[in-house]
């Protein structure tokens, strides 16, 4: 059982708790505040982990990490107690199980699929109970924008299939969108595959809907163009809204350089963000390919 699988069978211990504990959270619902928030998306295995492992570790923002993500059923609760225990200071966790962060126990970034996908992402899907999960998205927002205090930094990955409603209900969330070669991607994808024992047709995870009705020969022709499905979302938004709203990053660039992606997303990002005190990246991730 992958670390990801443990964590979220172990997880289930504390639903009726997190119902409790959740109940003794204030907040406000609001679409209002000036703190940014930013989403991390892209394809499947192109880099957004380590992307999210870097951001979160250099950047004074606050994010979902394992221990937040623990409590499933109670997320304003969960992101209160990873305020409380140690967001102040720089995680260390920059290894990964198919985005799962690993190498510093519960203080890990954690992609918080649970909330993401249940709360929002599946309202909106179809337009199913479009408001719940508009509702959902503004309670984040409001409890972010009145605790926090600082910048969110999240990675939905889902979110790249949502992005103008995202963008419209949010007016400070970016996005920051990875990239990475397209023969490496579509590689890694179908080992995944394999790994999670997923046969052939099935996609992995983000499944853009224009390709679901599609019927593929060869597996390597179907992941590619969802990978390609997913990047033209990012240049339609892109157009839209130019590079104010969404930052592209090269997953090259960020091995070769993690430091520098820190201090260009500060700035692309504005005054409200600032470096995380007592960060340390290396100069480049060499040791291994965070993504393969």
């Amino acid at each position: 059982m992958r670390p990801g699988q443990k964590h979220r069978a172990l997880s289930r211990i504390a639903v009726p708790f997190g119902l409790l504990l959740e109940s003794t959270i204030q907040v406000l619902p609001s679409d209002g505040g000036d703190q940014p928030i930013i989403f991390i998306i892209g394809p499947p295995r192109s880099g957004t982990s380590i992307c999210f492992q870097t951001l979160a570790h250099g950047l004074d923002v606050h994010f979902p990490n394992h221990l937040c993500a623990f409590f499933r059923s109670a997320p304003m609760f969960g992101l209160r107690l990873a305020e409380w225990f140690g967001q102040g200071r720089p995680h260390r966790a920059f290894g990964s199980v198919h985005g799962f962060s690993t190498g510093d126990g519960f203080r890990g970034p954690n992609e918080w699929e649970q909330f993401f996908r249940q709360k929002i992402f599946f309202p909106w899907r179809d337009d199913i109970e479009d408001e719940a999960g508009m509702r959902a998205l503004l309670k984040l927002n409001g409890f972010v924008q009145s605790r926090f205090r600082k910048p969110f930094l999240a990675k939905p990955l889902n979110a790249v299939l949502y992005m103008d409603k995202l963008a419209e209900t949010l007016p400070h969330l970016k996005f920051v969108a990875v990239e990475r070669d397209l023969d490496a991607t579509v590689a890694s994808i179908i080992r995944a595959k394999r790994v999670e024992g997923k046969t052939p047709e099935q996609f992995f995870y983000v499944l853009p809907p224009e390709l679901e009705a599609n019927r593929y020969t060869h597996e390597e022709e179907q992941v590619a163009d969802q990978i390609r499905a997913i990047r033209r979302r990012v240049d339609e938004a892109e157009t839209r809204w130019g590079e104010q709203r969404i930052r592209r990053v090269s997953y090259s660039d960020l091995c070769r350089d993690p430091r520098s992606l820190v201090r260009e997303i500060a700035k692309w990002v504005g005054p409200n963000l600032h470096e995380r005190p007592g960060s340390h990246l290396p100069e480049a991730w060499i040791e291994k390919n965070p993504a393969s």
